[in-house]
């Protein structure tokens, strides 16, 4: 194998470890718990079961365990699947550039765009290489 080849591996799986890590912290972040009625009762006979469990055909309020919608809640939604963004070339000057692609996480309530790479024109005119902030784009 060779070395240039080895050494480009190992970059692309830093770079992909360093886009992922801000997804893995904005999902693993809960939700505040609710307040209580000032006056509620607090004992074990008071814990109402979420949902309808006397039927079990009501699915509006009986979420199955692999709907998007089950599980923790998060300000970005329910995880559904990774998207890939593949490589994009773009024409500066007489060369053909390629930006990398990058993982996208599509939620329950929009898509979350981790920080990536991208050509960017500066004031003077010239394109550089500028890293996009994290981004949420709901539905």
């Amino acid at each position: 194998m060779h070395p240039l080849y080895r050494m480009a591996r190992r970059t692309a799986v830093l770079v992909v470890a360093l886009i992922l890590a801000p997804l893995a912290t904005a999902v693993a972040q809960t939700a505040p718990a609710a307040p209580t009625a000032p006056g509620a009762p607090t004992t074990p006979a008071a814990v109402v079961t979420p949902g309808n469990p006397s039927n079990p055909a009501d699915v509006a309020n009986n979420p199955h365990p692999t709907m998007p919608w089950f599980g923790q809640a998060t300000p970005y939604g329910q995880f559904v699947r990774w998207l890939w963004q593949p490589p994009r070339a773009v024409a500066v000057g007489d060369r053909i550039v390629e930006q990398p692609g990058f993982w996208v996480a599509e939620t329950t309530s929009g898509y979350y765009y981790p920080a990536h790479w991208a050509l960017a024109q500066e004031p003077t005119g010239q394109l550089a290489w500028r890293t996009v902030a994290p981004l949420f784009y709901p539905r």
